[in-house]
């Protein structure tokens, strides 16, 4: 048999979803999505609490869950001379969410592959301990459950001494 079950061959996937997942692509919609988000947030009223604890220069990891990381974009003006770090999933979806971030002045990206989440969570104690930047994360990891906070956000804080601040929203209206 020229062909065993072993052998499969690999399919392609759909030609919209190479378009939608391309590079050029996801960099042309990380830049609607930021000015997009930018004219939102232009028309709203926006009241930031605890903002006092962002601007002291020790190392932070601000915590903000999956379903809420939309307010990510507003660090920028609220302290925009410290650098980020946000560490990302290396998945197609986290490709969009880093040629995102990449966007701003002064962000860079820990890539995180799902096998390799230890090597992640090196990095970001390396950038922590260093204080190089404030490091972004989600505690609920990319694949849940949501609102449990995984080990790792917390050991990283523990090694590098960094204060974790949890960011949230909510309209009122």
């Amino acid at each position: 048999m020229p062909f065993s079950k072993t052998h499969k061959k690999k399919r392609q996937p759909p030609l919209h979803q190479r378009i939608f997942y391309s590079k050029p692509c996801q960099t042309v919609l990380s830049r609607m999505i930021k000015m997009a988000l930018t004219f939102l947030f232009s028309l709203l009223r926006i009241d930031i609490k605890g903002q006092e604890h962002l601007t002291k220069e020790s190392p932070l990891i601000i915590a903000f869950w999956h379903n809420r990381i939309l307010l990510a974009p507003l660090l920028r003006k609220i302290i925009p001379s410290r650098p980020l770090s946000i560490v990302v999933s290396n998945s197609r979806d986290g490709h969009l969410l880093a040629s995102f971030g990449k966007s701003y002045k002064e962000v860079s990206v820990i890539s995180v592959a799902h096998n390799k989440r230890h090597q992640a969570l090196l990095a970001m104690c390396e950038v922590l301990e260093k204080n190089e930047s404030i490091v972004l994360i989600t505690p609920d990891g990319p694949r849940g459950p949501k609102y449990q906070v995984k080990p790792g956000v917390i050991y990283g804080a523990k090694k590098s001494g960094a204060k974790i601040i949890p960011m949230h929203w909510h309209p009122t209206k």
